[in-house]
């Protein structure tokens, strides 16, 4: 009896922690390699303000340009992100552009599964993962930045959100 209490209160417990330890391991390499692949943009949803207002409204009230104007514009940008992903289990990564050049660098999946770094010749880019199973990824892209719009000589606040859908096209 004196053996199963034992094992009842010393092993037992050291098992699971064991396997819990094992299973969490093995988590991020599986999202890892559940993200190697090459991944083709099924669309983008983008969201810009300027001076917390909309960039439709900012555009057209600031500026004068018509609604046709902006929406080309928007579907451009929504255009413009990377048409094709591929990443590769050695930490590269391609990433082609419908009216770019290809960009080349390196990825990294955070510990917590959550959010996906890419650095292109030093510049780092933060990606936080919405959704990824094996036929879909989803990410969010954030950029708050400083830069003249209107020609008033201060520098207006551009806040870019966007949320770009992906699936795969081979692993």
């Amino acid at each position: 009896m004196k053996t199963l209490g034992l094992l009842k209160t010393a092993i037992l417990p050291l098992f699971f922690v064991l396997i819990l330890f094992v299973a969490g391991c093995e988590k991020n390499e599986d999202l890892d390699s559940l993200l190697v692949g090459t991944w083709h943009s099924t669309g983008a949803e983008v969201n810009i303000t300027i001076d917390d207002t909309d960039y439709a409204e900012y555009m057209m009230n600031e500026l004068g340009y018509t609604q046709q104007q902006v929406d080309d514009i928007l579907e451009t940008w929504e255009e413009a992100g990377p048409s094709v992903l591929v990443f590769r289990s050695d930490g590269s990564y391609t990433a082609n552009f419908t009216y770019d050049d290809p960009e080349n660098g390196t990825w990294k999946l955070s510990s917590d599964e959550k959010v996906l770094t890419v650095t292109t010749e030093g510049d780092e880019t933060i990606i936080q993962i919405y959704s990824l199973t094996a036929s879909v990824l989803i990410a969010d892209m954030h950029d708050d930045s400083y830069e003249e719009v209107n020609d008033d000589v201060s520098n207006e606040q551009i806040i870019y959100n966007s949320r770009l859908n992906f699936a795969r096209v081979e692993k």
